[in-house]
Parts: structure tokens; C-alpha cells; sequence
């Protein structure tokens, strides 16, 4: 099977937007911008983190959809032992890098240990914006939660959508409609694994019918696309409507130029290196320029300068997700010689 690369360049999107998204949240929190000034921040309909994180969470449904259907034959147990090395083993990397940063390696009196049982599973940001007293260490952001309990049913949505596409989509959309429009939760609708489990659905359907989908539908997506950025006046649907929406939308209209971004090789490159490390820097990143900013305005207040605060948060970030890539797989590698699955080498 081909490399997809629309799906790289979406990756390099919600990403961008979701580090976008956490510095200007940074300046607003510190007074120096407001909702109002921030640029492209909000508009009437939505601000660009909640598209971005549907993105996001469409981009992995999908990603996970095309790497099972490369193989014969999908196995669970190689499925889950993949997911654990790929996923955790990078976040308890960066855990331990930001809990040696931000707390010094001394655990605040007054987090209860066993709530470091969320940390151990990389619930601990999902159980803070639900409300838990956890130790919460930026690490991944509160919807690697999510992504944790998608990654679990993923075998059974996967089941679904290949033996029985139309109706999970017609069934799960029902229910999605039903759980926005009487949403009982206290939670933001947006933050709710059952929402991203939706649009982590409908990214692993779109995956396998995108080349399907006629090119006529562009007329349809990129008018819907610019009203919805556009717009001086919020569109009487509810938001998360218009999130999951416009997130489709825009999965859609760059499926489409499937053909174009594959003759762009010098571009597919690009993508293809910032991806290569785009999971070490959505773990990091948020830690990263919280400390930045923090050691910035605490020596200099006003006078910090913006522009290279920001610079130096994304250079940071970057080398720091470099580090953690490369001893992520220095562990993976000496658990697979612990295990006796590579021996090591001898003279």
C-alpha cells in the first residue's frame, strides 16, 4: 500500500495549530494578549484548538486504519504491544523530563500517590480537566486520555467499520446527534471521549473511501470551510456541529489532493521528517513553553520579548522532542534484547 500524504500534511496542521493554540493561550493568561486581540485565536463560530484537536483526533483514527490494513492479517495481542511501546513508552520519557523540570523530582505533599496510577496509564491530564486532584505534568494534554481508551476499543471499532461500514456510520452519527443535542455531562461537549471517539470514527472511515468520494464534493467542503472562518455571526448550530464539521471538511478537501501532494517531493519529505517526530513534540511541547515563558517573564516582566519567547519555546521543543525519540528507542531496543527478541552482538 502507498504512503498517504494528504494524512502527513494534516498531521503537520493540527499540530501546528494545537502549539499555535498553547502559546497565544500562554500570552492571554499573562495578560498580554486578550481573546479579542489574539490573532486567528476565536472567531464566532469556534477558536482554532477545538478544530485543530478534532483534526487531530480524525488523523489517528485514520493513521491506525491504514497501519492495520497494511498487514495480511490484524492480531490484537501485536496490535496492543505495538500501541504500548509506540505510545507509552515515549510519554513516560517526557513524563519523567517534565517531572524533573517542573516539580525538581519531589512529589507536591499534597497529591495522593495512588493517584499517580493515572499518570502510569497517561490519564492524568484527561482526570484534571474532568476534575481529579492528580499530578498533572503537561505531558500530552488532557486528551491522551482519550486517545488511551480509543487506542483500547480501537480492535472492535475496527471490526465495525470493516464488516459493517454504512450502518456503524449511520448508527454512530445518530447517537452522536442525540449526545450534543441532549448532553448531560458537565464536562465541555468538546473534551468528551464519546465526541472524539465520533470523529476518531469518522476518520477511520474516511481513510478507506476517500479515493471514492467524488472530486465534485470540493464545491461543497471549501464554501463550507471559509463561512465557517469567515462568518461575522455565530451560524445557529450547535458548536460541536461545526467543530466536527468543519474538522471533516477539511479531512475531505485535502483527501482530494491526494494526487497533487504526492508530486511534491521535496514537500512530502518535509512533512514526512516533522511527522517522524510530531508524537514526542505533542507530548513536550506544552511543558516546554510553560517553563520558557514562565523563566522569561519572572526576569524580565514586560519587557520580555514576545516574538523570541515564542522562537525559543518551538526551538526547545523540537531538540527536546529529538531527545526523547532517539532514548524512546534506545529503551525499546534494550527491552527487546532483555526479552531475548534481538540478541546482542558479540566478538
Amino acid at each position: 500500500m502507498k504512503k498517504i500524504c494528504y494524512i502527513d500534511v494534516i498531521r503537520v496542521i493540527s499540530f501546528g495549530l494545537i502549539i499555535y493554540y498553547h502559546l497565544i493561550i500562554e500570552l492571554i493568561n499573562r495578560e498580554f494578549l486578550t481573546i479579542e486581540t489574539a490573532p486567528f485565536y476565536y472567531n464566532s463560530n469556534f477558536h482554532v484548538a477545538t478544530c485543530a484537536v478534532a483534526l487531530f483526533f480524525m488523523v489517528s483514527g485514520a493513521s491506525l486504519m491504514l497501519s492495520s490494513e497494511r498487514k495480511e492479517k490484524f492480531s490484537i495481542a501485536q496490535y496492543y504491544k505495538k500501541r504500548f511501546f509506540r505510545i507509552l513508552i515515549p510519554y513516560y520519557v517526557a513524563s519523567i523530563i517534565s517531572f524533573g523540570v517542573l516539580c525538581r523530582f519531589t512529589l507536591p505533599k499534597e497529591i495522593n500517590p495512588l493517584m499517580l496510577l493515572l499518570n502510569l496509564f497517561a490519564m492524568d491530564g484527561y482526570a484534571s480537566t474532568c476534575g481529579a486532584d492528580v499530578l498533572y505534568l503537561m505531558v500530552g494534554e488532557w486528551f491522551m486520555g482519550c486517545l488511551m481508551i480509543l487506542y483500547l476499543l480501537f480492535p472492535l471499532l475496527r471490526l465495525l467499520v470493516v464488516k459493517w461500514p454504512v450502518k456503524t456510520f449511520v448508527i454512530s452519527t445518530v447517537l452522536y446527534v442525540i449526545l450534543v443535542v441532549f448532553y448531560p455531562f458537565d464536562l465541555n461537549v468538546y473534551q468528551n471521549v464519546l465526541v472524539k471517539g465520533y470523529e476518531f470514527l469518522l476518520g477511520m472511515i474516511l481513510v478507506r473511501i476517500y479515493n471514492k468520494i467524488p472530486k465534485k464534493v470540493l464545491f461543497i467542503t471549501i464554501p463550507f470551510i471559509v463561512l465557517l472562518f469567515v462568518s461575522p455571526a455565530a451560524l445557529p448550530v450547535y458548536e460541536s456541529f461545526l467543530i466536527t464539521g468543519v474538522a471533516s471538511a477539511v479531512f475531505i478537501t485535502l483527501s482530494k489532493f491526494e494526487p497533487q501532494f504526492r508530486k511534491l517531493n521535496v514537500f512530502n519529505k518535509v512533512t514526512g521528517i516533522i511527522c517522524k517526530y510530531s508524537y514526542e513534540v505533542f507530548l513536550i511541547h506544552h511543558a516546554v513553553i510553560f517553563v520558557v515563558f514562565n523563566r522569561a517573564l519572572t526576569e524580565y516582566g514586560a519587557a520580555a520579548n514576545i516574538p523570541l519567547m515564542c522562537v525559543v519555546s518551538i526551538v526547545l521543543t523540537i531538540i527536546a522532542a529529538i531527545v526523547i525519540h532517539f532514548i524512546s528507542k534506545a529503551v525499546m531496543k534494550l527491552i527487546d534484547v532483555i526479552f531475548g527478541k534481538k540478541k546482542c552482538k558479540t566478538k
